[in-house]
């Protein structure tokens, strides 16, 4: 009792624990900061394995400190709160979170700076989004809240990673820069050639760049790799593996949400949500709160102390799991769908996902390392395929690939397949699978 107690204690103080100014990389290197990342490290270890019930304990008590940090520095706040029938004590209930409205981007755009942010004596962390899916959404951040994400991406590291990465620097971010990621102190900047003179790395990066690396025809000797912020289907992942024969893992983040889930290794786009930074909802079309169904992914964020985003929706869609991962680990599960914008619209404007068409993809054409599909008019969706060292695939397949799709979109829509060395389609350095038509 006393042990689960200090740990609860841990979690509820856990960005005191951090400075109040955000230190250089050096700086972060010393022995105290280690020393706080590794306490936090250790505890989320922990807490990990608590019963759902114990993890809930946490998350109520953590959005109690929130919504009273809220309602005491902030106006705004407090009247956005009092609006929604919301005041000391506040609700302590998770199950009450509904009462509260849904916080989208544009009603955020829409107001005064000003009046969103919650000033104190910490230093600011400014991020942006990188507009794949939309105009850049800018974010601040309190330095102390920051900082402890670097815990939490250890937590999806295996173990025989994460304790040394607090001693050694053998992290390669591909598609990230030191300054903008939370654990950059940990990060060396290095290019295809550089790594393999190197002992070990973990890879973290965009999906596209990954791929790149391995098209590359150089042979790094990579331990673990994380792939973020695209779209990953399993043929190409399996292709990934056998290349680097390391495991590849998914992780779940945004730079207005921070890190948000991380795949264990047992199930494929099913990932553990890190709860005790961050509340997850999926809610129906009705708006309600739903288990084992899609919907839509919405967030209330634990640790937005700078700028609090409370039910937030991020676009995304998603199922929230009611079975325990076989792994062992008690966190919450998440399937990742895709993003509410990818659909292809047929003429009659009717929506179909756009993750029915990779289904034929895999089953019709073998050996294609990177794919985009974008759709060009409501008539009309292109296609391109980079095959595996650019040996184009049999036209054979390619007819077959181009008939299924077209039935997938009820044949209203013609399909044009293009074999390319390079996507043509780049948004703020991504690659994405998919490029609606309102990105026209």
């Amino acid at each position: 009792m006393i042990k689960q107690a200090f740990i609860n204690a841990i979690l509820l103080k856990q960005r005191n624990l951090f400075p109040r100014r955000y230190p250089s990389a050096i700086e972060r290197r010393k022995l105290l900061y280690r020393f706080k990342t590794s306490l936090l490290l250790k505890t989320l270890k922990k807490t990990q394995f608590f019963e759902l019930t114990a993890q809930k304990v946490i998350q109520e008590r953590r959005m109690q400190r929130l919504f009273s940090h809220m309602y005491r520095s902030s106006r705004f706040w407090q009247e956005y709160l009092r609006e929604s029938g919301i005041s000391p004590p506040f609700i302590n209930s998770i199950d009450q979170l509904h009462r509260l409205p849904l916080l989208s981007r544009e009603y955020v755009r829409s107001r005064d700076l000003k009046s969103l942010l919650i000033f104190d004596n910490t230093d600011t962390i400014h991020r942006a989004t990188t507009g794949s899916s939309g105009e850049p959404f800018h974010i601040y951040w309190s330095a102390r809240d920051y900082q402890s994400w670097t815990a939490y991406y250890l937590r999806a590291l295996p173990e025989m990673f994460a304790f040394p990465l607090l001693r050694y620097q053998f992290t390669l971010l591909l598609g990230f820069t030191q300054e903008n990621w939370p654990a950059g102190h940990l990060a060396q900047l290095m290019n295809a050639k550089s790594v393999q003179y190197a002992p070990h790395y973990v890879l973290y990066g965009y999906t596209s760049l990954i791929k790149d690396l391995a098209l590359t025809q150089e042979h790094p000797h990579l331990d673990f790799v994380i792939a973020a912020a695209e779209y990953l289907d399993i043929e190409n992942r399996k292709w990934l593996e056998d290349y680097f024969k390391v495991p590849v893992r998914r992780y779940y983040g945004m730079r207005d949400g921070g890190w948000i889930a991380w795949e264990c290794g047992y199930q494929d786009n099913v990932m553990h949500i890190n709860s005790e930074r961050v509340i997850v909802e999926v809610v129906n079309e009705k708006g309600d709160s739903v288990l084992d169904e899609r919907g839509e992914i919405i967030l209330t964020i634990l640790d937005s102390w700078r700028m609090p985003l409370i039910r937030y929706q991020i676009g995304d869609t998603g199922i929230l799991k009611s079975a325990a991962c076989p792994c062992g680990i008690r966190l919450p599960l998440l399937e990742f769908i895709g993003r509410n914008i990818e659909v292809v619209y047929l003429p009659n404007r009717k929506a179909i996902p756009v993750i029915e068409l990779q289904g034929p993809i895999i089953d019709s054409v073998s050996g294609i390392v990177k794919i985009q599909i974008k759709q060009a008019s409501y008539n009309k969706v292109l296609v391109y395929l980079i095959p595996q060292n650019n040996q184009a695939p049999q036209q054979d397949q390619l007819n077959i690939l181009k008939r299924r799709m077209e039935d997938v979109l009820e044949k209203q829509v013609s399909v044009e397949i293009t074999i390319v060395k390079e996507l043509p389609e780049t948004i703020n350095g991504k690659q994405p699978f998919f490029i609606p038509l309102s990105f026209e």
